[in-house]
């Protein structure tokens, strides 16, 4: 699915302030993929959204997920696209369609989330 993916995550005050700016003021565009599974003869999305440690900052989990239905997605779909296999080279050639400046900003917000989790959500 396309997505601007800051707008589904949760603002924490411990973000640094370079997160925080990105997070309220920009759009970080993404491809974000979650699995479909055919079950009992309903489709199933999963995704495996964000660590359970992330929920005490309100970031959405599936820490309570029971396996019959769907579970919450990390993001907001503005767009879907139709299921494939090879979903890896899809997202890869989806964000090399961005333009650079997007591309850019899409690098740095998930670099300065990943540094909070490391940091926050042990």
């Amino acid at each position: 699915m396309f997505t601007y993916f800051n707008e589904s995550t949760p603002v924490h005050g411990s973000f640094p302030e370079e997160l925080k700016t990105i997070a309220t003021r920009e759009r970080v565009p993404d491809f974000h993929h979650y699995v479909r599974v055919l079950e009992q003869g309903a489709w199933l999305n999963l995704d495996a959204t964000w660590h359970d440690g992330l929920a005490r900052f309100d970031f959405k989990v599936n820490h309570d997920w029971g396996g019959s239905n769907h579970t919450a997605l990390a993001s907001v779909a503005e767009r879907e696209y139709p299921a494939m296999e090879n979903i890896i080279d899809l997202k890869a050639d989806l964000v090399s369609s961005l333009p650079q400046d997007q591309r850019d900003l899409r690098a740095k917000y998930f670099r300065l989330v990943t540094e909070w989790i490391a940091t926050y959500a042990s």
